[in-house]
């Protein structure tokens, strides 16, 4: 599988950013989680919520193996996470919930689209800076893109 769009992991890193905490290293990425759940739950019901999570994970594993560790719940939730924090360095945990992130973003971009991926995103953070194309143009990963609506 081609590695995702610079566009991409740059999002992922800026939705990251935006939740960020001392309290928890991985808070950030389950957070974005979390925030996607609703609009997404609505648009695809929580077993769809579910099964795009527990998608992105496995193909995150790909990158992150210890990830096999880890168990999604029947609510949706990431079982697990805490204990390993003590097992991971800091910048394993930063780069490790990028890469995450970053999976389930791309598989929203496969299944509903860019456009609606980006509106998604604007909906969810209306204070994020304007947004700009996920992939380049003529299929090009290179460059920013036009800016998104």
């Amino acid at each position: 599988m081609n590695p995702a769009p610079p566009q991409v992991r740059f999002l992922a890193e800026r939705l990251i950013a935006r939740e960020a905490d001392d309290s928890n290293l991985f808070g950030p990425a389950v957070q974005v989680f979390d925030k996607f759940r609703q609009p997404l739950a609505t648009l695809m019901g929580e077993c769809g919520f579910q099964a795009l999570v527990s998608r992105s994970l496995v193909l995150a594993t790909r990158d992150i193996p210890w990830l096999r560790t880890v168990e999604l719940t029947s609510t949706g939730d990431l079982k697990e996470l805490k204990k390993l924090e003590v097992q991971l360095s800091p910048e394993e945990i930063t780069e490790d919930r990028v890469v995450i992130v970053t999976q389930l973003l791309e598989l929203l971009v496969k299944f509903i689209g860019e456009y609606h991926t980006v509106r998604l995103v604007r909906e969810t953070w209306p204070d994020l800076p304007r947004l700009h194309a996920l992939r380049g143009r003529a299929g090009s990963p290179e460059g920013p893109g036009p800016a998104c609506p």
